[in-house]
């Protein structure tokens, strides 16, 4: 079994999925396994590249940022290129992988695309070509291609001709959720009440916005949890101080997540079909609330909708509007909760990462 360096230019402390690749890979293989990321200080094993800032230019040159970021973690892979799989996390690495791939070793790569890369919120349609066409280039090079949906993986064996990648879903590691009341002793949210749980970043394309339009006009009875941190974090704390059926709670660590999550009584999974990388994704919230003992409700997006029908573990919202929430809302709260919550337990044994390492255990042969 060659040795495997997992390669990201991202921060691992922060990239649970990565984390767990990581942790995958140290305990089942008998040969070394490696990490190299950025400003990552919590990971063993993990070769750090130190970046004061990553959108600062050198020596006044715009992009030449990246360039050196690519540069220091060139001169530290050229060490273990020998016999080695590298594990390549998003686009943004891919070009390193390739290059040392290319020049004379006999490693391979196996490229996880935690999202539909060329097709997220937010890319201008220049970048959209700019970034397909360096996709299309590098693949070509890529042993193994994960993603993680099936829609996201029809899409790439479809435009780039190749076999229909291996899709490694999100999803925490199983555990039996024990209910207990942590916001509502938190807020002083009475039992009456119900509390729906919308957690995960604060940005921009998550339906945020118009989850606080939705519960700003309901009842008291229905209380809205905000749990994350990112750029609408002083938005959203101003608003819960004026709404009274919505609060904030900042993140808390990954060992404690579902602790806080399974003190709700539904989870939120609300995604803004605002590019084609939204209207496929599996976000890991959804199994998380899943993991949790959670029913769900999410927007009528392809891939959430599946899962939500095809294992009856909540509501899918009919249109993605602050409307068509509501409803959807209303509906979930007439459904039979035992028969829900049973359904729940019969998904978590089917959507943990215990299943999905079944898959990097086939493509890595171990």
């Amino acid at each position: 079994m060659p040795d495997i360096v997992v390669v990201t230019l991202g921060n691992i402390d922060n990239d649970n999925r990565v984390k767990k690749i990581i942790d995958f890979f140290s305990i089942l293989t008998t040969k070394s396994t490696h990490s190299i990321s950025i400003n990552s200080q919590k990971v063993p094993n993990c070769v750090n590249i130190k970046v004061d800032h990553r959108n600062q230019r050198y020596f006044g040159i715009p992009g030449s940022n990246l360039l050196i970021i690519y540069l220091k973690f060139i001169f530290k892979l050229l060490k273990l290129r020998t016999n080695t799989y590298f594990h390549c996390n998003d686009l943004i690495a891919l070009p390193i992988c390739v290059f040392i791939k290319t020049i004379g070793s006999n490693s391979k790569i196996v490229y996880d695309c935690h999202e539909y890369e060329t097709e997220v919120h937010g890319l201008t349609k220049s970048k959209k070509i700019l970034l397909g066409l360096l996709e299309r280039f590098l693949i070509r090079y890529v042993d193994s291609v994960i993603t993680v949906s099936n829609s996201i993986a029809l899409e790439y064996a479809r435009l780039y001709k190749i076999s229909p990648p291996h899709v490694i879903l999100n999803c925490p590691k199983y555990i039996k959720p024990t209910k207990n009341d942590l916001f509502r002793d938190i807020f002083n949210i009475k039992k009456s009440q119900t509390v729906f749980l919308y957690q995960g970043a604060l940005a921009h394309g998550r339906g945020i916005e118009i989850l606080i339009n939705t519960f700003s006009t309901m009842s008291p009875g229905n209380v809205l949890i905000i749990m994350g941190n990112g750029v609408l974090e002083k938005s959203i704390k101003a608003k819960s101080q004026t709404i009274p059926n919505i609060f904030y709670h900042t993140s808390v660590s990954t060992a404690s997540l579902l602790d806080y999550t399974a003190s709700a009584d539904y989870g939120i999974s609300f995604i803004e079909d605002s590019c084609l990388s939204n209207r496929y994704c599996l976000p890991n919230k959804l199994f998380e609330y899943i993991m949790a003992g959670l029913p769900v409700v999410t927007s009528n997006l392809p891939e959430m909708k599946h899962v939500v029908n095809s294992h009856n573990v909540g509501v899918v919202s009919d249109d993605n509007t602050a409307t068509g929430f509501k409803e959807a809302i209303s509906r979930v709260k007439l459904l039979n909760y035992s028969k829900l919550k049973s359904n729940i337990s019969n998904a978590r044994q089917q959507f943990c990462w215990e299943k999905q390492t079944l898959i990097l255990k086939k493509i890595y042969n171990l």
